[in-house]
């Protein structure tokens, strides 16, 4: 069974109840670990970091992925291997292995402007954990 869920805008020292079951505990942990690691490395590449899927829904069962949308201003050899990277470090550390998708922010924009269904229900289910300012 799954234990309590979290806000994820909630600092690590602050519970707050989560109307809607996203992560456990844990899992809120390694993502906010996860997000602060690739704002640190990514810097100004980094766009935003998006929830979505059942997750994002509330509609997750035990096992569910945590899905992940990675929107960069460049997508390159470089980016995805800092990726690759710090989801391997979480998954070590935390036991939590996210899913990601990746975009570079021309394509991603393309992407919503043609109307591909799955940005549509990424775009309607998503709850935003980053966006660069």
């Amino acid at each position: 069974m799954i234990s309590a869920c979290y806000a994820l805008t909630a600092p690590s020292t602050t519970k707050r109840r989560y109307m809607k079951p996203a992560l456990t505990e844990k899992e809120h942990l390694a993502i906010m670990e996860f997000k602060k690691r690739l704002v640190e490395r990514l810097g100004e590449n980094l766009v935003a970091i998006k929830l979505f899927g059942s997750r994002a829904r509330g509609s997750y069962r035990e096992g569910s992925d945590i899905d992940l949308l990675i929107i960069l201003k460049k997508e390159n050899r470089e980016t995805e291997d800092i990726l690759i990277d710090t989801r391997l470090e979480i998954l070590n550390e935390f036991d939590v292995y996210p899913e990601i998708v990746s975009f570079a922010l021309s394509r991603y924009q393309s992407f919503r402007n043609l109307q591909v269904p799955f940005l549509l229900n990424v775009e309607k289910d998503q709850y935003e954990l980053y966006a660069r300012e």
